[in-house]
């Protein structure tokens, strides 16, 4: 049995090569040794909130929870509040993989600020999510979380033996050299394998409106604009958990109607929820790299003799109302603003590093009281956009598109797999799996990952290991953002 997912449906469309390097790879794919900041920040946020949604949620002990623990065993004692406990899980993930990448840095950036850096981001995001009232308050007032990160299958191509032949050889049929013929209707591997779409969903939730179950999937990004948004309208992640979820219940629903009129379940949508991190972007004044967010990186000025200090997470404003701006005039007159202007808190305001004035614990609760700029709105950092829904036409169009995809794919493989020589393999590897040369350079600057295995020395091509720029995937899933 073949098993495919999102990730690797997303990676076909995107580069076939990819595909085939990022996870057909002597059947483990590869992934690069250098940390990639963003799926481990989003990896451990995922992890968190799983945490914190089986205990606080459904009830899960933590011996439970926390069985089967991939990183470093998270610090947790008795009597830690369950966003604690999953803080310290997040962590544990990030720290784990942190200290097992190489991480890029630039000459003048420190590895080890740039581990408290997204470290501070990760339990930020954690501890905002869990209070915040669009976060997990509003996600319990709309539903109910009925099952959290739970695997589910859905059969795309049932696995058959090849009724014309003996192993991939016609049986007692030989060539003019008396050498086995292999048989053509099963690409002479003699059986045809079975291909399964396996996903994983944030949670399932029910509407406690209406009764309606809704795939929820929880997204870290760098902003919020129309584009993410209409993404989200074609996203894959929600339909192939939509259709994998689909696929149990109705297995469930077939053994329940026996008993009485049970009606089928369905899946009615998917409500995404985005945790905006910020942008990484360069300090050109200092030549490093900062994640712009206040979350991390307020205003501050010296408010006090004893180094109190007073907080602003917001430097640029539009005013509404007439007010007095706090300057005077050489005569004394007060300067007066009539309203509708825009202004900043002034010059003498800087940023800082909140997490080395105080714990992230201390400056979430700071936030949340409202007590940092109480005259300002706080910027916003998590969204919930209104559900997404598929038609029927849409998901049977869409299972149908993929399961073609995946079998030309096994077609591939085995193609790839009866090389005799590397110039057949090559031949192979063009013909199933061609470089997409647009998908190369990201729209927003960003490179693939194996560029240097398609276009660098052929050292590396040859043995992407030995290289020491790429190592064999370890993770059997990586369907995170």
């Amino acid at each position: 049995m073949y098993y495919t997912s999102r990730s690797r449906i997303e990676q076909r469309q995107q580069c076939p090569r990819k595909r085939w390097l990022g996870s057909e790879y002597e059947q483990r794919g590869l992934e690069s040794v250098r940390l990639s900041l963003p799926l481990a920040t989003g990896s451990a946020i995922h992890r968190g909130v799983e945490v914190l949604l089986k205990i606080d949620q459904v009830g899960l002990p933590l011996a439970e929870v926390l069985r089967g623990y991939e990183g470093e065993s998270p610090v947790v004692s008795e009597g830690l509040e369950p966003i604690d406990i999953a803080v310290a899980a997040a962590l544990a993930e990030f720290n784990q993989a942190y200290s097992t990448h190489e991480v890029d840095a630039t000459v003048n950036e420190s590895t080890q600020f740039i581990h408290d850096e997204h470290a501070a981001l990760i339990e930020g995001l954690l501890r905002l999510w869990a209070e915040h009232p669009d976060g997990l308050p509003w996600l319990l007032s709309q539903y109910e979380v009925l099952e959290v990160e739970r695997w589910d299958f859905k059969t795309l191509v049932e696995g058959r033996i090849c009724e014309h032949c003996v192993g991939g050889y016609l049986d007692n049929t030989l060539d003019a050299y008396g050498d086995k013929i292999k048989c053509g209707a099963c690409i002479g591997v003699g059986s045809f394998g079975g291909i399964t779409l396996r996903s994983r969903a944030d949670a399932l939730l029910r509407k406690r409106s209406d009764g309606g179950l809704y795939v929820w999937s929880l997204k870290t990004a760098n902003s919020w604009d129309k584009r993410r948004d209409d993404s989200g309208r074609h996203d894959v992640q929600g339909i192939s958990e939509m259709v994998c979820i689909e696929e149990r219940l109705s297995a469930e629903w077939a053994q329940q109607s026996q008993l009485g009129d049970v009606p089928q379940p369905r899946i009615d949508g998917t409500q995404m929820t985005y945790l905006l991190k910020g942008r990484r972007e360069l300090d050109e004044n200092l030549n490093v790299y900062r994640i712009k967010t206040a979350l991390l990186h307020p205003w501050c000025i010296d408010a006090g003799l004893l180094g109190e200090k007073a907080y602003a997470h917001t430097y640029w404003y539009n005013c509404e109302l007439p007010h007095d701006t706090g300057r005077t005039l050489k005569s004394g007159k007060a300067v007066l603003c009539e309203g509708g202007k825009r202004h900043n808190i002034g010059t003498s305001w800087s940023q800082c590093n909140v997490w080395q004035d105080m714990s992230m614990k201390e400056w979430v609760a700071l936030l949340l009281s409202g007590q940092v700029q109480p005259e300002l709105p706080m910027p916003t950092l998590i969204i919930n956009p209104e559900p997404y829904f598929r038609n029927s036409l849409e998901v049977s169009d869409w299972l149908e598109q993929v399961t073609a995809q995946e079998q030309l794919i096994q077609v591939g493989l085995a193609a790839v797999g009866e090389a005799e020589n590397e110039d057949q393999q090559r031949s192979a590897l063009n013909k199933f799996f061609p470089q997409y040369r647009k998908s190369c350079d990201h729209d927003f600057g960003g490179v693939c990952k194996f560029v240097d295995m398609c276009f660098g020395p052929s050292a590396v091509a040859d043995d992407p290991v030995g290289s020491g720029l790429y190592k064999l995937r370890e993770r059997v899933d990586h369907d995170v953002e």
